[in-house]
């Protein structure tokens, strides 16, 4: 409805058309504006429409408007003196969004009308490699011109959301691939789907082609180089190119990661000279549950690397990550269907273990498709191995021998291992898009990884040295042992990506199980006493022993009235929920900020128990006799000839005889309580976690920074144990605690990209690490014989780190990498092993063994890598490649010890580690000689420095070819440990050696095919 317009022009027009005339005149001549009216107006608590009708008697101008345009917001109240009539209109119309137009002498009010809001549009899609179809994963996609820009993930889709319609340049883009470019028409909402097919850049050289390990290094290059964080990425490809058959193994090629070996394969990962317990195990991005008896960690070496499709070795946080991972974290990323073509491939090789004489079996095999929107991926490995493992161990004590005090040996043991090994990893992982908007997956992992040890030594007590190469009083121990271990995860995962408007939300609920058990332990130990030998120390790490008496040789002379068995199992289990939204803003030409926030939530169980038996004949029994319960096991060239090694209990016998005739057994509940109760507990723990992080890109700047906050409370069980004056056991008492810790963890990633192949990154960055599950238990031990308390402490609190780094990286064009960088973590409450004398109370006087938090620890090192397929060589040359890297690192620790404060190196810090391989490709066949080495270094830390454990420096040469027979059947060959290298450790100084290992060489040879 029109409103009233408030002057109305006169009936009488004769006279007034001349003047009409003359005013349009004027009025073109020089237009008039509403600043040009003065007025006055003064009104109290008044209408709009009061102070429009006065304004319109004090000007002669008639305002026409629509009523529903002018609203009463609030009363009018104004008083002004001759001031301009459009600042008079802003207020009385506050509130209001309309405008005042002034033509002829009518005043219009009109609403302004918004621009139309335009619904923004997606652009999602895939890019592939054109010469086949397969996907390429973490290939760049962005806007020509903006901002705007997406790396494909692992199975090579990208999404682009919130993007205004228009008109576009899109630019996909892979190492080792050429550009590919598509102008687009984006509509208002629309979902607008894309394929990129990319064409390889490799030149034309004859037998060179991207296939097998470029592919791979491709893969992993470019998502190093499209990251935000510092991280290395080995593909699935590259792995098969080492002789490497675990997770663990393959680790050990990473620059800046060492392993530890157990029985000659790599076990315990050390990333930049962080034990285990200072990094994470992820699984697609989750925590992976322990599967050790006391800690957080996992053994790697039950994941076979042909299980996975890729593994990142993440070396600065995000605050969208776990913050407990001061070394760094290993993400397994697991295999799931890519492509729409269906996929059967696997691998069949038997192999050969020198030391142990026995084959070994490597079969896996895989069916994966993506159909439509459904894809669905079946996977399963198996590797069944015997492995073996000879070694001399020696410890040393202080004898006075002729009047001189010196260290010599006081326990010599050789002992032989026989390991039978069986590793299953089973797959199932599907996918189905519900909707454009929404995709899901369902992920079930098993990695089954089962271990059964054979032992048999003999070891030597030496009670006295009654001259510098003779000793008494010695004891001969002959002893076998069988024992297994399972240590199984499981894992389910259930979540998806969904477009939310402008969010992109992502979501997980993961179910995860860890098991360390072992229901067979079966020990016997038999005896002789009183024995002289002559001890030969030419070579100490060698020592050879003549008897003095023909009865050392006399197995029926060996006795025993003891047989212990054991069952220990630890339950690891979690329940998590994760959920995170990201929003990107476009901020102008070549300007984005992309925000990112979430949470976790993780409910976790560990419980651990332990019974240890020791079973003894009753007095009326006779002894057992080592004649009557030989085992057949020996090993005839042990040490390398060192000595024929054999007369051993069979164990297995043993145990039958236990269970057929317990009523001739009694039980020693001191030795049961004490190695049982002490180690038992259970516990629960909850962590809650949040973050809030923006990445802003502009140019040649990607900054990710933001904060993670994590608060962790734990509620553990123990047992105290209470032992008399005499030894014996007394009473066991639960002892529950609760506590909490908590923390803020902010960040800081910066790269700056120096050309389209180079990058030069640096961060800032804090995180934690927790402490061990055992080591917050409020366990305790009290030995009043001793005027000793072992006991946990549950009032620890988590160590945390500042760390820094910077780094330069360049990729070549052929395939390539050459990096080289600096870190610096400044560790604050390092956990250590802590023995002091309690001062006051019931137990004054008494020494207190436990775990505690000191003083700072400071790491930093240098890394340097470099990869590269030689292709710029002539002729034959042009195969040849090379991987290396070196890291050089150096840390110092503060520890109070007993006798002095002392500064030491990290244990287990490698100071030098590397890799350095000779590869070849051509005409299908690819082949590398590689070398992994490492210098001496500190393993455990003793009262003093002359007590100190070292390991010595190794170098372990390892080979690997393959030749294709056919475009999806080649020949695989794997060799390790072409020259049977040596492991030892030694106390103090090289003159005291403690271990000699011995693992042989082995090896493998058979077929691999994709279909």
């Amino acid at each position: 409805m029109r409103s009233k317009v408030y002057r109305v022009l006169p009936r009488r027009t004769g006279i007034l058309l001349p003047i009409l005339f003359f005013l349009c005149l004027a009025a073109g001549a020089q237009e008039k504006r509403l600043s040009d009216y003065k007025v006055s107006l003064q009104l109290q608590e008044g209408t709009v429409q009061q102070a429009l009708t006065q304004l319109q008697e004090a000007t002669g101008l008639a305002f026409t408007y629509y009523e529903e345009d002018i609203r009463q917001t609030a009363p009018v109240s104004i008083r002004v003196r001759n001031a301009a009539l459009d600042a008079v209109l802003d207020r009385v119309l506050a509130g209001n969004n309309c405008t005042a137009q002034l033509s002829g002498n009518k005043v219009y009010l009109r609403p302004l009308r918004k621009a139309p809001v335009l619904k923004p549009g997606v652009i999602k899609g895939r890019v592939l490699d054109k010469s086949n179809g397969q996907i390429l994963p973490y290939a760049t996609v962005r806007i020509k011109g903006t901002a705007a820009g997406a790396t494909t993930d692992k199975d090579g889709q990208f999404l682009l959301a919130d993007i205004k319609p228009g008109k576009y340049t899109l630019l996909a883009g892979y190492l080792g691939f050429g550009m590919a470019e598509k102008q687009v028409v984006l509509e208002e909402g629309q979902l607008l789907e894309l394929t990129f097919e990319l064409e390889s850049l490799t030149k034309a050289l004859s037998g060179v082609t991207v296939t097998g390990i470029r592919r791979g290094e491709a893969k992993a290059l470019n998502a190093m180089r499209n990251a935000d964080n510092i991280k290395y990425v080995l593909a699935q490809e590259q792995m098969e190119k080492f002789p490497d058959n675990t997770v663990s193994e393959s680790l050990q090629r990473v620059p800046g990661v060492a392993v530890g070996y157990s029985y000659g394969v790599a076990r315990d990962v050390i990333i930049r000279g962080l034990d285990p317990t200072r990094n994470a195990v992820q699984l697609n991005g989750n925590r992976v549950p322990a599967t050790e008896t006391q800690s957080r960690t996992t053994d790697l070496n039950g994941v076979l690397s042909n299980t996975v499709e890729s593994i990142e070795i993440i070396k600065t946080l995000t605050p969208d990550r776990d913050a407990d991972a001061t070394g760094g974290v290993i993400n397994i990323i697991s295999k799931s269907a890519q492509e729409a073509t269906p996929v059967l491939s696997g691998k069949a090789l038997i192999g050969y273990n020198a030391l142990t004489q026995k084959p070994n079996y490597d079969l896996s095999l895989s069916y994966g498709r993506k159909r439509k929107r459904l894809g669905y991926l079946l996977s399963a490995s198996y590797f069944a191995s015997t492995r073996g493992q000879d070694r001399m161990d020696i410890s040393y004590e202080d004898f006075e021998v002729e009047g001189v005090t010196s260290r010599k040996p006081e326990s010599i043991t050789s002992e032989a291992f026989k390991i039978d090994r069986k590793n299953l990893g089973l797959t199932l992982d599907l996918s189905y898009d519900a909707s454009p908007n929404t995709s899901l997956y369902l992920r079930t992992i098993y990695n089954k990884y089962y271990e059964f040890q054979y032992s048999g030594s003999i070891g030597y007590g030496i009670g006295e040295y009654d001259g510098q190469d003779h000793v008494t009083d010695m004891t001969i121990y002959r002893e076998g042992r069988w024992r297994d271990y399972h240590r199984d995860i499981i894992t389910l995962n259930f979540g998806g990506k969904t477009l939310l408007r402008q969010f992109q939300v992502d979501y997980d609920v993961n179910l995860n199980k860890g098991l360390y058990d072992q229901p067979k332990y079966w020990n016997a130990s038999f005896n002789l006493e009183d024995q002289s030998a002559r001890l030969d120390l030419s070579q100490p790490d060698l020592p050879v022993i003549h008897f003095d008496h023909a009865a050392a040789n006399d197995l029926s002379n060996y006795t025993t009235r003891n047989y212990i068995n054991r069952h220990e199992r630890v339950d690891d289990k979690d329940a998590q929920v994760t959920l995170n939204a990201t929003r990107t803003f476009e901020l102008g030409q070549d300007k984005s900020l992309a925000i990112k926030f979430g949470g976790r939530y993780r409910y976790k169980t560990n419980e651990r128990f332990r019974n240890y038996y020791n079973h003894v004949l009753l007095e009326d029994e006779p002894d057992f006799r080592l004649s009557d319960y030989l085992s057949g096991y020996e090993r005839k060239d042990f040490l390398d000839g060192y000595t024929h090694l054999h007369g051993f209990p069979e164990t297995e016998r043993m145990e039958q005889y236990f269970r057929e005739n317990g009523s001739r057994f009694s039980e020693d509940p001191t030795y049961t309580r004490q190695n049982t109760d002490p180690d038992s507990y259970n516990g629960k723990e909850d962590l809650a976690a949040a973050y809030v992080m923006g990445t802003f890109r502009m140019k040649k700047w990607d900054i990710v920074t933001g904060v993670r906050f994590e608060r962790t409370s734990f509620d553990y069980t123990g047992n105290e144990v209470l032992m008399d004056e005499t030894g014996k056991y007394i009473s066991t008492t639960k002892i529950d605690h609760r506590n909490a810790f908590h923390g803020f963890y902010p960040s800081l990633n910066v790269k700056y990209k120096l050309s389209e192949r180079t990058n030069l990154r640096a961060a800032v960055t804090r995180s934690l690490s927790r402490p061990n599950y055992y080591d917050l238990v409020p366990w305790k031990e009290i030995e009043r014989r001793r005027s000793r308390i072992n006991q946990g402490n549950p009032d620890l609190v988590e160590e945390t780190a500042t760390n820094y780094d910077f780094l330069f990286e360049h990729y070549f064009a052929s395939i390539g990498l050459l990096s080289g960088g600096v870190f610096y973590k400044d560790v604050k409450d390092v956990l250590f092993d802590y023995s002091y004398e309690q001062q006051g109370g019931e137990f004054d006087g008494y020494r207190i063994n436990t775990v505690s938090n000191g003083a700072n620890g400071k790491v930093y090192g240098i890394e340097i890598a470099w990869q590269q397929q030689l292709t710029f060589l002539p002729g034959v040359l042009n195969g040849l490649g090379i991987y290396a890297n070196y890291s050089y690192i150096h840390s110092k620790l503060t520890v109070p010890g007993i006798v002095t404060t002392r500064d030491i190196a990290l244990p287990e810090m490698r100071p030098h580690v590397g890799n350095v391989s000779l590869t070849y490709e051509k005409h299908g066949f690819s082949g590398r000689v590689s070398a992994y080495f490492f210098a001496a270094f500190l393993a455990s830390v003793g009262d003093v420095p002359e007590l100190d454990e070292h390991e010595k420096g190794r170098t372990q040469l390892d080979f690997s070819a393959s030749q294709q027979i056919t475009p999806r059947l080649k020949a695989v060959l794997n060799l390790s440990n072409l020259t049977r290298a040596k492991r030892g450790d030694y106390l103090g100084t090289a003159q005291y050696p403690l271990n000699t290992y011995i693992d042989g060489w082995w090896g493998s040879a058979g077929i691999s095919f994709r279909l």
